[in-house]
């Protein structure tokens, strides 16, 4: 394989400069024409097109997560397209106490023809949907 292009994800995410965040997830569509980008202490998720005939990565948008504090550490899309699925959690360590946590959330209309930023209107769905 070859390099594709490169890009600054944590300043393409708004973060610091003097932060280097780690990538702690990515995923693509079955085309590899959108990939969801999951980036350390960022409370959203990075949508990048893929252009492999141009040899271009281009950011389409920052989906942020409202609400509470999460930061996903794993990512999957549907077979469909249509939906992204994220988890956060952190497991206990032995003898710990406290009590791990780990939520599901999802978003909906992760489309893969739509990638225009424009026509992506991803919708996190609530805990109650």
């Amino acid at each position: 394989g070859s390099c594709l292009c490169k890009s600054e994800v944590g300043r393409e995410a708004g973060l610091s400069e003097e932060c280097h965040p780690a990538v702690t997830d990515l995923c693509a569509t079955s085309d590899a024409s959108l990939v969801a980008v999951a980036i350390q202490s960022l409370q959203g998720i990075l949508l990048i097109r893929c252009d492999l005939s141009a040899r271009v990565l281009s950011v389409l948008k920052m989906v942020p997560i409202p609400g509470e504090t999460f930061i996903p550490t794993n990512l999957g899309i549907s077979s469909s397209g249509d939906l992204l699925w994220m988890v956060t959690g952190a497991s206990n360590l032995p003898g710990s106490k406290a009590t791990s946590l780990a939520r599901v959330s999802v978003i909906s209309g992760f489309k893969k023809p739509a990638l225009n930023e424009s026509d992506l209107k991803p919708r996190i769905l609530e805990d109650r949907e």
